[in-house]
């Protein structure tokens, strides 16, 4: 992934949203392991990494 990450709110749910190779990308913004906010963490070797793992 390249870019920020930002998020997208709709209802009572918010994603974080992220531009790469000339596509777009949404996922859940709170990290399953550690509830963590992914749109916080870093985009890293084309994988996005969340604060909690950092």
């Amino acid at each position: 992934m390249t870019g920020r990450v930002k998020t997208a709110s709709g209802g009572d749910t918010t994603v974080a949203v992220t531009h790469y190779d000339g596509g777009h990308a949404a996922l859940d913004n709170d990290c399953p392991h550690q509830s963590c906010p992914l749109n916080k963490g870093s985009i890293e070797t084309g994988c996005l990494r969340c604060p909690g793992h950092e």
